[in-house]
């Protein structure tokens, strides 16, 4: 790669190609790295976020706790994990009041105790501006990780939850500036439960949505070798992401599956394993949604319109769309 490209020229996943080759070896694109120690699984990630990419003015400092740990415990989920671990490493200025800290802490600690992570230490700076970033640990067996190479021809598609409420919350904080929104857009929960269901079902690939959904669709398609067909009318698009649409005059399916900043999981399941399933979490009362199918090459949408290709490569930080 010629080296007088800027970073916004080639995007965070042209920098992350870059990394690999200058290494020389190649590793799995998953959501986690993911290292054998007997017969299980040993999940590693990391995550940051700053004040000028992810924290919009007037957040109270436990959400930005809550959103620092949901969004990497959300790796651990991604490959059907149960998260053990969680480390910290904080940039802060110097006029930074101790009780933000402390609030930033107990938001951190509410997300942490709830999926009985242990806080194993970290490093604290001082800086010129927020920079905050987590690393977590997790496992799973090495016969129940989810991987995203491993969706095949054939496999259901599947969502949790619903998409386009955080990527609403987004357009209606940039047309209002009101605290609410900015509240919603870090408002995220890990699918920590969901995961370990998952891949306890029979489930072979996920990825999260914190890319957008057309984003993830992609980078699975392109981890696996095979297409995927999404159906439009299937997809539960949350009430949120109706209302800013026609509030803020966006394109619903923009909003919906192009933003990112959503952190649901996109699933494969073997056809055959489908039925039970899904019958499986209904009775648990877990919100899955059949979206789609992996099939022929390349990525679709059925839309009223007939099969139209996804292009969209969501968000990508360097680039226009971060």
């Amino acid at each position: 790669m010629d080296g007088r490209l800027s970073l916004g020229e080639i995007g965070e996943r042209g920098v992350i190609k870059e990394i690999r080759s200058m290494f020389g070896y190649s590793f799995d694109d998953d959501d986690c790295a993911a290292i054998e120690y007997g017969d299980m699984l040993m999940l590693l990630t990391t995550d940051s976020i700053n004040r000028q990419s992810h924290i919009p003015d007037g957040v109270a400092p436990a959400a930005i706790g809550r959103f620092l740990a949901a969004v990497n415990l959300s790796d651990i989920a991604a490959m059907g994990g149960k998260p053990l671990y969680f480390m910290t490493a904080l940039e802060l200025e110097r006029d930074t009041r101790i009780r933000w800290v402390r609030e930033f802490e107990t938001g951190m600690k509410e997300v942490l105790d709830r999926y009985g992570v242990k806080l194993a230490g970290g490093d604290t700076k001082e800086g010129h501006d927020l920079s905050l970033a987590g690393f977590a640990v997790g496992e799973v067996g090495k016969n129940r990780v989810l991987r995203r190479r491993n969706c095949r021809k054939g496999d259901v598609i599947y969502v949790t939850g619903t998409v386009g409420k955080n990527a609403a919350a987004y357009y209606m904080w940039k047309k209002s500036k009101g605290r609410k929104w900015a509240r919603c857009m870090l408002d995220v929960e890990p699918r920590i439960k969901e995961g370990l269901f998952l891949s306890g079902m029979g489930a072979t690939s996920a990825i999260d949505l914190s890319d957008g959904l057309f984003a993830s669709v992609k980078q699975l398609s392109e981890a696996s070798g095979t297409g995927i067909s999404l159906d439009y009318s299937k997809l539960p698009i949350d009430m949120a992401a109706v209302c800013a649409a026609e509030s803020c005059g966006v394109d619903l399916m923009h909003i919906a599956c192009e933003v990112g900043g959503e952190y649901e999981l996109l699933v494969g399941v073997p056809k055959a394993r489908a039925a039970k399933l899904e019958k499986e979490a209904e009775r648990r009362g877990m919100a899955l949604t059949r979206i789609g199918i992996a099939r022929g090459k390349g990525c679709t949408i059925e839309t009223d319109k007939g099969a139209e290709e996804i292009t969209s490569n969501g968000y990508e930080h360097f680039s226009d769309t971060g």
